[in-house]
């Protein structure tokens, strides 16, 4: 038997399709990656039995469009999984589409091999993590310029806990009420797959995408020793500020976490906690990002403009906190209003094809100031670097310097990269 993959370019590893790779594999099938752009005569000469892919929000319509030309030139069996087809299992409907694999995969993806006459496919949650094989990374490294990237990732646990109203996380959790959401690989076993992964491949640094990092302050503190006395090699991950304390700043800057990204999403307290629900005072954020630059770990600000819920002049607010911060990067977005969470949900005129998956450049929905509110998005970083700057955004904002500005934000990020990274890219 044999199944095909197929991905957009990707700008960093797709953990998700690798851990299904390695399940496939264990039980005996071949299984190949494709990317679109690529040349198809591989792809029709192989003649896969499944083909599929995982799809986010917004890139929908790329990959129903690529497997409607795909179905008229071979036959198979095409399986849709990832974020939006476990939130709009609807998609089954589309007659390229023949099974939906909503939520986690590893139990599904098994279940489709043996064609089922149920379309759309909800496993439980596998709990124990440490039964799941490690992932896959010869589908991905076959490609030398994901092989000898300096940086690889990893993911320790499965399930945010969190309940962000612009967040498909709620919707997650309510696939598998009654079910253990929140759950761990042991130390041990994340220690072992980053020893494999440095002995086999060019590794320079170890990135875990983790929602939430520390969580488990437990775990975490167990966590750091090992990784201090077995990898000693610098590694990324995320941390909610709020739970960010002393014990624990000085242990991941021990272990060798040399950056962070942490979430702010507003500088403004009515909308971060009563909007956005963050649950963090002004006063958690400032005393983390203390602490962060206390025990010399670099760290990035994540921030949401645009939000119709304020103006110009709360998004300034945000803006204002991210330079009290001083972090490495202030890094923002505009807001997109996805169909089906709680904030998306306030704008019924919004359908889920308006969504694209660019969130940086334009707002679809008609926000107040929109035009100073994109270009602050461009700035953003930029001002944090050069507070100096900040005197100057009345005049900035209203200039249309637009094609300037986005030079000047993709130049500010690779200023940042380099230190976050220290080097490795």
């Amino acid at each position: 038997m044999k199944f095909l993959f197929i991905t957009k370019p990707m700008k960093y590893e797709f953990l998700g399709l690798m851990y299904l790779s390695q399940i496939l594999k264990d039980n005996g099938v071949i299984v190949r990656l494709h990317t679109i752009g690529h040349d198809l005569k591989q792809v029709l000469e192989w003649q896969p039995d499944f083909i599929g892919c995982g799809v986010m929000t917004g890139s929908q319509n790329d990959y129903l469009n690529y497997f409607r030309m795909l179905k008229e030139k071979m036959n198979f069996i095409s399986v849709f999984g990832g974020p939006h087809p476990t939130y709009f299992p609807k998609i089954i409907e589309e007659n390229c589409v023949d099974y939906v694999c909503r939520g986690e995969g590893e139990r599904a993806i098994l279940k489709i091999l043996q064609k089922p006459k149920e379309k759309i496919i909800l496993e439980p949650l596998i709990e124990d993590l440490d039964k799941i094989p490690f992932p896959d990374r010869e589908l991905l490294y076959q490609d030398k310029k994901h092989r000898n990237n300096p940086i690889k990732h990893f993911i320790a646990s499965r399930g945010c806990p969190y309940n962000c109203p612009y967040c498909y996380n709620n919707t997650n959790m309510k696939l598998y009420q009654g079910q253990k959401w929140t759950r761990f690989r042991s130390s041990e076993n994340v220690i072992r797959e980053v020893k494999e992964v440095i002995n086999k491949y060019p590794t320079k640094f170890v990135y875990f995408q983790d929602d939430t990092f520390i969580m488990n302050k437990e775990w975490i503190l167990k966590f750091c020793k090992l990784y201090q006395k077995e990898v000693k090699m610098p590694f990324h991950c995320i941390v909610r500020l709020d739970l960010l304390d002393e014990e624990l700043a000085l242990n991941l800057s021990q272990a060798g976490c040399i950056c962070v990204r942490c979430a702010v999403e507003s500088g403004n307290d009515y909308i971060r906690q009563n909007i956005l629900k963050r649950g963090m005072t002004k006063e958690q954020i400032k005393k983390g990002t203390e602490l962060l630059r206390k025990y010399g770990i670099a760290f990035v600000l994540q921030n949401i403009l645009g939000l119709p819920q304020g103006g110009l002049k709360e998004d300034l607010e945000t803006l204002d906190l991210n330079i009290a911060c001083k972090p490495t990067l202030g890094w923002s977005s505009i807001f997109q209003p996805y169909p089906g969470t709680e904030l998306g949900d306030m704008f019924p005129e919004v359908s889920i094809d308006d969504i694209n998956d660019n969130f940086y450049d334009d707002s679809i929905l008609n926000i107040s100031e929109k035009e100073q509110r994109l270009r602050l998005q461009k700035l953003f970083g930029l001002i944090c670097h050069f507070p100096i700057l900040r005197v100057f955004l009345p005049i900035l904002l209203n200039l249309k310097f637009d094609k300037l500005y986005k030079k000047l934000w993709r130049w500010n990020n690779k200023r940042a990269d380099k230190i976050l990274y220290k080097g490795t890219l």
